[in-house]
């Protein structure tokens, strides 16, 4: 489906995921992800390679990129990622509202280390969030430290997070990394985890052939493998030959609180080029594609 997008034509999706093996079903208007990222981060994960990339906050281009996609296309979820958008916390928050004057009816969703965690929990700009997405790629909280090359939220300071939460809005993403979380009973031990900590949301994702280190620490594996009585299978996702997503059902051993989770293994990133990406001065489509503004 081609839009015109800063006098570019764009092509966003003109079918969603594929169902299983069902037929396509075409989208019923234009429509798209966007995602805002802001520069630098305080990890050094070695799977990463958008630490250090984006481009400087430039608010009038910002303002600029937000009213003109509205305008064209619906967006469907707002996301902001880095590098580690809550490192500048002031800019961070800034970015927010701007964002919410603009597209208020988007889901929002912060992508984060969890390096200011309490402080976003007990910022206003909190109500804003659908979705707190935490990286955490370890349930032991000494190998999850090293996954990221500093201190993340320890175990006992997330269980005080949710306690005092008034919502619960906090996902988990793990990565899928050799001498982690790597085989059927590490991933057992991680949802019982995100389970004792009330986290009802996990996301399971393969590393992306982005670096020789994903490369080299990615995990052949086939979720599927994972199906038992408290592990179901719920949908199965394709788009094209670049991702494809798995979505479950697991229930925990006390039985209560049964969990989401998801499984996503992306095969082409840099292909993906149908969602809308500001990195503080340019708008791209994907995280590696086409600027058009």
């Amino acid at each position: 489906m081609k839009v015109k997008i800063f006098n570019d034509e764009v092509n966003l999706r003109d079918h969603h995921c594929q169902f299983f093996d069902n037929d396509l079903i075409p989208v019923d208007g234009p429509s798209t992800n966007l995602y805002i990222r802001t520069k630098f981060c305080n990890a050094k994960c070695k799977f990463c390679t958008f630490s250090r990339d984006a481009s400087l906050y430039n608010e009038e281009k910002y303002i600029q990129a937000l009213t003109e996609i509205s305008s064209k296309v619906r967006i469907k979820k707002i996301a902001f990622s880095g590098g580690e958008p809550t490192l500048n916390f002031k800019k961070f928050k800034r970015m927010v509202e701007i964002a919410k004057k603009i597209i208020p009816n988007s889901e929002y969703s912060v992508n984060t280390d969890g390096l200011r965690l309490q402080k976003l929990y007990d910022d206003e700009i909190f109500d804003y969030f659908d979705f707190i997405c935490l990286s955490r790629h370890h349930f032991d909280d000494m190998l999850n430290n090293e996954v990221f090359g500093f201190n993340s939220p320890s175990t006992d300071l997330l269980r005080e997070i949710q306690n005092n939460s008034r919502r619960n809005i906090l996902h988990f993403s793990c990565n899928l990394i050799k001498g982690y979380v790597d085989n059927k009973d590490k991933i057992y031990q991680y949802l019982e985890f995100a389970n004792s900590l009330q986290v009802n949301s996990v996301g399971l994702v393969s590393l992306m052939p982005v670096n020789d280190y994903s490369k080299e620490n990615f995990i052949d594996f086939n979720i599927k493998d994972l199906i038992n009585e408290r592990f179901n299978l719920t949908k199965e996702w394709k788009y094209k030959n670049m991702c494809k997503c798995n979505n479950y059902v697991y229930l925990p051993e006390n039985l209560r609180n049964p969990i989401r989770v998801y499984h996503k293994n992306t095969y082409n990133p840099f292909d993906i080029q149908d969602s809308i990406v500001f990195d503080g001065e340019n708008v791209k489509l994907g995280f590696s594609g086409k600027t058009i503004f």
